[in-house]
């Protein structure tokens, strides 16, 4: 599940769709109100592709395989400050296979 990821630098660690700054959440949300794929397209997200809104609701059925890679989390822990650390964890810890 490529097409959804989570950078703590985007909509604070929220998932969203690769590419874009559309968080799952947003997306689930309209189709929750009853709204089809090409509604979400047409009126709110025409960047958005059918394979996008597939991959959230996939996300919201399987979280732990539709984030980053385990080598991407890495790059991005490597990257962090000591004192950053914490907080990374605590945004990133629940959905993925390091967290509940």
């Amino acid at each position: 599940m490529e097409r959804i990821v989570v950078s703590p630098q985007i909509h604070f660690g929220k998932p969203i769709v690769k590419g874009t700054r559309i968080t799952v959440q947003n997306v689930l949300e309209l189709l929750n109100e009853g709204l089809s794929f090409a509604q979400i397209i047409q009126d709110y997200y025409p960047d958005l592709k059918k394979d996008d809104i597939q991959a959230c609701l996939q996300y919201a059925i399987a979280p732990e395989t539709a984030l980053l890679s385990e080598a991407a989390l890495a790059e991005d822990w490597m990257r962090l400050e000591e004192d950053d650390a914490w907080s990374y964890l605590q945004m990133n810890r629940k959905g993925t296979k390091y967290g509940s």
